[in-house]
């Protein structure tokens, strides 16, 4: 056995899966700043994500745009948030 494996089995061995209860359990005791970004995935992780990027933003805004289009084709939609003067967006 390699030490990359011995390290991924001891990884998996003190891993803890937390439910979406224990999840908000522990948000609640006010263990996560609200600066935190964190999220509990599928398999119950709680991980850290990563800050909102530029190229990340514009992608959102972009599917924003075109899902709206598409299920909406009759309404106006316009999407706002912190990076809507940091990226340029198409117009649709």
């Amino acid at each position: 056995m390699t030490a990359y494996m011995l390290e991924q089995q001891l990884k998996q061995q003190f891993k803890h899966k937390f439910t979406v209860h224990q999840y908000h359990q522990i948000a609640e005791t006010g263990i996560f700043s609200p600066s935190d970004r964190v999220e509990l995935l599928i398999d119950g992780e709680i991980i850290k994500m990563s800050p909102v990027g530029r190229k990340h933003a514009a992608c959102v805004a972009r599917l924003n745009d075109t899902f709206s289009i598409l299920a909406f084709p009759d309404l106006n939609c316009v999407w706002t948030d912190m990076f809507a003067n940091s990226f340029d967006r198409p117009n649709v």
